[in-house]
């Protein structure tokens, strides 16, 4: 797995990407490590060929496998049971890469959506309010993106580039 893993990064790492898609896929049909891979390919679809509709499917797809855990781990009642402490840290990028995904292809209201719940899992991540942020700002709804910002500020520090509305 690791070997293989290596092949794939270097496929993408030289430009292949093609290839890297093709060998994380691979890895993926093992079940090991298969959301972290899941995700791997969706920044693939996102970073690097811009194809936001096929990331936003491997974000889904990875968020899937995460729910599924999360109904193995704690039962039917996980959505009540889980939070930033007991799952693993890598589901947050999963699930923002998700929320992202769904801007990224026009749909603010699911983005929103996403957020929302993402909020409640991890209440202190600055990164989702920045988000919710951004999905305001395409709304066109200045006001509150400018609470989320601020918001996102007591939180943490803020991207580059990114102010505080105060």
């Amino acid at each position: 797995f690791d070997f293989n893993r290596k092949v794939a990064h270097c496929y993408r790492a030289t430009g292949q990407f093609e290839q890297a898609i093709d060998a994380y896929n691979d890895l993926a049909t093992t079940g090991f490590e298969k959301r972290s891979t899941l995700k791997t390919i969706a920044e693939i679809y996102r970073d690097d060929l811009k194809d936001y509709d096929e990331s936003l499917n491997y974000f889904h797809k990875a968020a899937d496998n995460a729910v599924e855990n999360y109904i193995a781990t704690f039962g039917r009642a996980y959505i009540i049971l889980i939070n930033g402490r007991n799952i693993p840290a890598e589901d947050l990028y999963i699930f923002l890469g998700e929320a992202q995904g769904y801007l990224l292809v026009g749909d603010v209201e699911q983005s929103l959506h996403e957020t929302k719940w993402m909020a409640d899992v991890w209440p202190k991540r600055p990164e989702i309010f920045l988000l919710r942020a951004q999905c305001y700002r395409t709304a066109g709804n200045e006001q509150v993106a400018c609470e989320y910002i601020d918001l996102a500020a007591r939180l943490g520090p803020l991207p580059e580039g990114v102010e505080p509305c105060m």
